[in-house]
């Protein structure tokens, strides 16, 4: 059984990210793989195996460089959740794939960063997550995720560098 959070203390947004952070609790023991989207996405193409994953298993991770001027609170919110300096979006494509059995592993490096950061012991992951949350106010998951996989687990992933991007606005 998992545990969810008091709506009280987490709300909307926080919420759906908390079950990111726990879907390997949430779904099937046979499962190998979490898949995350945003609850607004549409595909437009067939979801295959050849578009999710390489020849050899890897999931594809396509990421672009931050654009410092949109993404400070995910620059800042990633690099406290993961210790390093993270230069990329990882957030770049949907669905964003992650195998199953990387989830603990990576909650705990969260909960022993934000250890560090906040000069205090934690008990748990959602301990540590809250406080960045407050902190940040949108610590983002998928950065921390990514980074996780591409410093600790470069084995798991087929990494796929994208430009960085602008959204256009057409003129009025």
């Amino acid at each position: 059984a998992v545990d969810i959070p008091s709506a009280e203390n987490w709300k909307g947004y926080q919420l759906q990210v908390w079950m990111m952070w726990h879907a390997d609790r949430l779904v099937s023991a046979d499962a190998k793989f979490i898949m995350a989207l945003d609850s607004d996405v549409i595909f437009t193409l067939p979801v295959t195996r050849q578009a999710l994953f390489d020849e050899h298993g890897r999931v594809y991770l396509a990421s672009a460089p931050f654009l410092r001027d949109r993404t400070d609170f995910k620059v800042n919110a990633c690099s406290a959740g993961f210790g390093l300096n993270c230069s990329r979006d990882f957030m770049f494509t949907l669905p964003f794939m992650i195998p199953k059995k990387l989830m603990q592993r990576i909650r705990e490096h969260v909960r022993q960063q934000a250890m560090r950061r906040y000069r205090r012991s934690l008990a748990s992951f959602d301990d540590a997550y809250a406080m960045l949350m407050e902190e940040f106010h949108d610590a983002t998951g998928h950065a921390i995720m990514g980074f996780y996989m591409q410093a600790y687990a470069p084995e798991h992933v087929h990494e796929i560098h994208c430009p960085a991007y602008t959204k256009k606005r057409s003129p009025p």
